[in-house]
């Protein structure tokens, strides 16, 4: 099963304080959503439920008839990394690009986030490419702007 919810990329402490805030009881808050908006300073719902997302694909997070809570993983880029490029969308194929792409770990610019968006492109679920729905519908990016994410996430988790 592949995820296609990417927040923006962030710090691993961002992504630490965001995963420790959901409990591990699913049954001791209402609405996870509300609660990351209220906690962490999400600017909405949609980006809560990214993140919520993103989580239970790196399996940080899993859910209990349709609640989330923390699962007893731990945050290390070892098994995040590996977890992250089996299990989002894309990952692996952006992953393989970048490694023949790129050197000495600088970071990709517009051109190149360009090529590796066109080189991929196919690779992609429908939902993530250009011609699929908008932000607004699909709760997550779509495009250029999620190769970008999961690019920067790669290099985040998985980056030397």
């Amino acid at each position: 099963m592949y995820f296609r919810q990417v927040p923006p990329v962030s710090d691993l402490g961002r992504l630490r304080v965001i995963r420790e805030t959901v409990p591990r009881d699913p049954d001791t808050v209402e609405d996870c959503c509300v609660l990351l908006v209220e906690e962490c300073g999400l600017s909405s719902r949609t980006d809560a439920e990214q993140w919520l997302v993103f989580l239970r694909a790196l399996g940080l997070l899993a859910t209990d008839d349709g609640r989330y809570y923390r699962t007893d993983s731990s945050v290390q880029r070892t098994a995040l990394c590996s977890t992250f490029r089996s299990r989002i969308a894309g990952a692996k194929a952006v992953s393989e690009w970048l490694s023949k792409n790129r050197s000495d770990g600088k970071q990709f610019e517009d051109e190149q986030l360009d090529r590796l968006y066109a080189a991929i492109e196919e690779e992609l679920p429908r939902t993530v490419r250009e011609d699929g729905p908008t932000v607004e519908t699909a709760q997550h990016a779509t495009g250029r702007e999620y190769v970008h994410r999961v690019a920067g996430w790669e290099q985040k988790l998985c980056g030397e």
